[in-house]
């Protein structure tokens, strides 16, 4: 597909599905009430196709989800193709809100529930809505159906991305197990999830913690106060401190004034347990507390009168043992601390301060504890040039009596340390600023194995700010979280992890759009391939194409150089094969320009490819054998004269006819009664030098015309029967099709053009066939947000006689469809340039489909 076309069963429910249109009028006046959560609505108008991202209007639809005995019906989940998304309470009742296109006439509301019994189908009457705000509907009822009822399936995950820099990790249980949570001054996580300033990862996904915080976050800690366990965060937002239990926030008394709170630690003075926060902050819930102060679970105190002279800031606080009993280290940007000199770094008994000797002569950023074979030592990093008087540039070792360099040190300053044993014992690893460290190359992150500095194979786009061990279910890693948005080429926004041996992002979702998908057993198996610009998948290095086996990623090969936009299964005589075009010069480290053959081991060239853009593939037999025809907006193939259009013979190129005028985006096989054909969509207007407008058909030695054509562009072909017969369906920009008002899809019997419906109010660019349990029919996606007059978000089902949405569609544009099996029973895949499939939660590839194939059927775990 052209460039100008792309913009940049975990938990599985036995439910029902069930929906209710309602009409709409009057909607040229702008609506009042309520909208979604603002998460999906910044996705929703920020996705909207261009010049409708200000023809959404907020309604609310207030009704009661009721059994079938007229029971109200609890925790049921209510969504509707518009979005917005509720549970229904005790009485049954819920209150759903929601951003409308203007452009809609009717929305479907959908239900699910966790109620044993089967599938359940809720059915209503049509209901009009004259004027607009709040709604009350019909009671939706659920009602015991034998179909399956079809839905998203939560399957890939969200993508890891954050929209800003990771300044604070840490990890905390909340009760639903260990999970890494990162603050810094992001406000939105993979999958388009609002996580303002502080969120969640569990490995998989991303959550808000409640509604955030207002500003941003640079330290994060856990404390029990005598309450359990909590999350307490500091940074810039208004009390600077505040306490996450899990539930809520709360603040700390009146917290601090100031600026921050820029670090948080844990220390036992004799007293008892207390959190202790450093900053560059005067007072601290009232008390005159200079850049440190300790809460106790209800008020707070200061430490002998804290840090003074200079600019006073508290960067970095850790516990040490120096053989005289723990005691609590701080260091920063100050001259003294409780009346004694300590030149920006101090070390607090529970009563006093003491210096390390003469401290540092520039600030420091960062403390840790860390024993490289020779006992425990506080290792200490920022800005300095010398500790103790000894040359240490930006980090150093202080081992209770002395300070020591780490080697010579870094050329800029180090922001974060950690300890962390990557299975070949422990080292000290360092982030910041730097691109050297011990003389080396070392790109903002190194490892000190004790005696020597080794880089991370890395190179971080921007500096590291935080560094914490976590394990993601895999195994303990190493997470770093910064200003960073790729490490080493892998797209890692603000959050990578270091497993030993290579960075990726946190495991989790694709990292960018999908393209193409196909399915093909390369002799490991089926499975799902899925080409675009994806360099990671899963936490699985991908570099544009990867396969899904049903239960985890892998690559091809090394994969390509650039974007694959184009899949199909073919074979040239020497075994069944997977076909790749798009825009890549290599495949597998190999020449092959525009279009590659990977044959389950090894990816080879055809020919010397062609000279431009693959934009489709299709196999075809034109009487003399099965074939791979390619199209795009190339004009040479292999140096014949090929004019967007070729057929590969399995060691040959050749044309057909004159080619077109201009690019070929779609292509698919149609026996219209005169026997197959190939037909081919497109922005071209000649085929073969005969008049034919977007599209042709090729019958194996000259091109025709399909009527008169469209009058915008064709970007996607299938065949379906609707119960009439076959037919070959076109989607794309058009808005008439043989002269016809057809709104970006049509039917083409044969002989003549039709419409579907009124159509959708912008492109359609997949078409696919997919029986979802209640019969075979039609799903098209793209970047329309109505289908026959009926609020879908980018994807909608025609069953031969009307459209239905797929719940509530997808953040951003759907390019491509397939139907895979992987085991459970065929579901139908929608690939996109989507951060977020609204209902699910997945990030450019998501799945719908039957959460069971049967009703005793057993859902496979994942």
């Amino acid at each position: 597909m052209p460039t100008p076309r792309l913009s940049d069963r975990s938990m599985l429910l036995a439910a029902f599905v069930g929906s209710v249109v309602l009409g709409q009028e009057a909607r040229s006046q702008g609506l009042p009430g309520p909208g979604p959560r603002a998460d999906e609505a910044t996705d929703r108008v920020a996705a909207a196709p261009v010049g409708e991202a200000a023809a959404l209007a907020p309604l609310t639809f207030e009704g009661l989800v009721v059994e079938a005995d007229g029971a109200p019906a609890v925790g049921a989940v209510v969504v509707s193709s518009a979005g917005g998304e509720a549970v229904t309470a005790l009485d049954g009742s819920y209150r759903l809100e929601v951003l409308v296109p203007l452009a809609a006439e009717s929305v479907q509301i959908t239900g699910t529930s966790g109620a044993s019994g089967g599938t359940l189908v809720v059915r209503t009457g049509n209901g009009l809505f004259a004027t607009v705000g709040t709604r009350r509907i019909e009671p939706l009822v659920l009602a015991t159906g034998s179909a399956c009822a079809a839905r998203w399936l939560p399957t890939f995950g969200a993508s890891p991305r954050l929209n800003g820099s990771v300044r604070a990790l840490t990890v905390f249980d909340d009760g639903s197990g260990p999970a890494l949570y990162a603050g810094g001054d992001f406000t939105i996580a993979g999958g388009g999830i609002a996580v303002p300033r502080v969120g969640r990862w569990d490995g998989s996904s991303w959550a808000p913690l409640g509604s955030g915080l207002s500003s941003d976050v640079l330290a994060l800690a856990v404390f029990d106060d005598g309450d359990g366990p909590a999350l307490y965060a500091g940074g810039y937002f208004s009390s600077r401190i505040a306490r996450w239990d899990g539930a809520s926030w709360t603040p700390l008394g009146s917290g601090m004034d100031g600026f921050a709170v820029r670090a948080l630690a844990v220390f036992d003075d004799g007293s008892g347990p207390a959190l202790y926060a450093g900053g560059d902050f005067t007072t601290a819930g009232g008390v005159v507390a200079n850049g440190i102060a300790r809460w106790d679970g209800s008020a707070w105190s200061d430490l002998d009168g804290g840090m003074t002279i200079g600019q006073v800031a508290v960067n970095a606080l850790a516990v040490y043992d120096d053989g005289g009993g723990p005691a609590l280290y701080a260091g920063g940007f100050f001259r003294q601390s409780g009346g004694v000199y300590t030149n920006n770094v101090a070390k607090w008994n529970g009563s006093s301060w003491a210096p390390l000797g003469p401290g540092t002569n520039i600030g420091i950023y960062a403390l840790a504890v860390h024993d490289d074979g020779s006992g425990p030592a506080l290792h200490a990093g920022g800005g300095f040039t010398t500790a103790g008087g000894t040359a240490a540039n930006q980090i150093a070792k202080w081992n209770a009596s002395s300070w020591a360099a780490l080697g010579s040190g870094m050329n800029l300053n180090v922001r974060a340390l950690a300890s962390f044993d990557d299975g070949s014992g422990p080292a000290l690893y360092a982030g910041g600023d730097f691109t050297t460290a011990g003389g080396l190359a070392a790109s903002r992150i190194a490892r000190w194995d004790g005696s020597s500095w080794a880089s991370l194979s890395s190179s971080t786009s921007a500096p590291v700010h935080a560094l914490a061990v976590f394990d993601d279910r895999g195994g303990p890693t190493l997470a770093a979280g910064g200003e960073f948005t790729a490490v080493n080429g892998v797209i890692a926004s603000g959050l990578a992890k270091w497993d030993g041996s290579g960075w990726a992002p946190l495991s989790g979702g694709l990292t960018s759009f999908v393209e193409a998908l196909a399915e093909h057993d390369d002799g490991s198996g089926p499975a799902l391939f899925a080409g675009g610009a994806l360099t990671t998948a899963g936490g699985v290095a991908t570099n544009q194409i990867g396969g899904w086996d049903g239960a985890g990623w892998s690559m091809l090969g090394s994969g390509m150089d650039n974007r694959v936009s184009a899949l199909a299964v073919h074979d040239d005589g020497s075994g069944t094969a997977l076909y790749a075009g798009g825009l890549f010069a290599s495949a597998g480290g190999l020449s092959a320009f525009r279009v590659a053959r990977w044959d389950g081991s090894s990816w080879s060239a055809l020919g010397s490819g062609t000279n431009s853009s693959v934009w489709t593939l299709s196999e075809y037999d034109d009487g003399s054998g099965p074939a791979l025809y390619v199209g795009g907006a190339f004009d040479v193939a292999s140096g014949v004269t090929v004019n967007r259009i070729a057929r590969w013979s399995g060691s040959s190129w050749s044309a057909l006819g004159s080619g077109m005028d201009s690019s070929v985006e779609a292509l698919t096989v149609f026996d219209d009664g005169a026997g197959p054909a190939l037909y081919a969509g497109g922005s071209f207007t000649t085929a073969g030098g005969l008049t034919a407008s977007r599209i042709a058909r090729w019958d194996g030695s000259s091109w025709s015309a399909l009527g008169s054509g469209m009058n915008g562009s064709v970007e996607a072909l299938a065949v379906f029967d609707d119960g009439s017969g076959p037919a070959l369906y076109a989607g794309g920009a058009f808005t008439t099709a043989g002269g016809l008002a057809a709104k970006r899809i049509a039917r083409w019997d044969g002989t003549s053009w039709s419409a579907l419906g009124s159509g959708m109010n912008s492109s359609v660019g997949a078409l696919a066939v997919f029986d979802d349990g209640s019969g075979p029919a039609l799903y098209a996606g793209g970047s329309f947000t109505t289908a026959g007059g009926l609020a879908a978000t980018r994807i909608a089902r025609w069953d031969g006689s009307s459209w239905s949405a797929l719940g509530s569609g997808t953040s951003g544009a759907v390019q491509t469809l397939t139907v895979f099996d992987d085991g459970d029973g065929p579901d139908l895949y929608v690939g996109g340039d989507f951060s977020r499939a609204f209902d699910s939660g997945d990030s450019y590839l998501a799945r719908w489909g039957c959460p069971l194939v049967t009703l005793q059927s057993k859902v496979r775990p994942r």
